[in-house]
C-alpha cells in the first residue's frame, strides 16, 4: 500500500474492489469515513453504505448526493455486465434501498443492457 502511505499526510484515500468493498484506507480516510475496511459483510461495502447510511452521505455536499448515487449505480451496472449474473453483485443491488438519493435503478443492476446477451 505504498501509494496510500505516500499520500496519507495530505489526501484521504481508500482502495476498493470492483464492487466497492473497501480493502484499505489511509488515516485521513479513516478520520473522514470511519474504519470501513475493518467492517464485515455489507458494512464494508461503500456503495451499500452510501445508500443506507445517512451519516456517511452527510459527509458529502447535499447537492452532490443525487449525482454520486447515479454514478455508483452506473458502476454497479457496468460490473454486472462484466460479471454476467454474479450472485454477490445481484444481492448487493437488491439490498440497496430505492428511496436514497440517486438509487433509482440500483436494484435493477442485475438487468444491465450489457448483460442481456444470448
Amino acid at each position: 500500500m505504498c501509494v496510500l502511505d505516500a499520500i496519507a499526510p495530505t489526501v484521504p484515500a481508500m482502495v476498493t474492489d470492483d464492487l466497492y468493498d473497501v480493502i484499505a484506507q489511509n488515516p485521513l480516510n479513516v478520520a473522514l469515513l470511519g474504519a470501513v475496511s475493518k467492517e464485515s459483510g455489507r458494512r464494508r461495502n461503500f456503495i451499500w453504505r452510501w445508500f443506507t447510511d445517512d451519516g456517511l452521505r452527510g459527509r458529502y455536499l447535499a447537492d452532490q448526493h443525487e449525482k454520486l448515487g447515479r454514478e455508483y449505480v452506473a458502476d454497479l451496472r457496468a460490473s454486472y455486465g462484466l460479471r454476467h449474473g454474479d450472485t454477490a453483485l445481484r444481492a448487493l443491488g437488491a439490498s440497496c434501498p430505492r428511496r436514497a438519493p440517486g438509487s433509482r435503478g440500483c436494484g435493477r443492476a442485475r438487468r444491465s443492457p450489457s448483460s442481456a446477451r444470448p
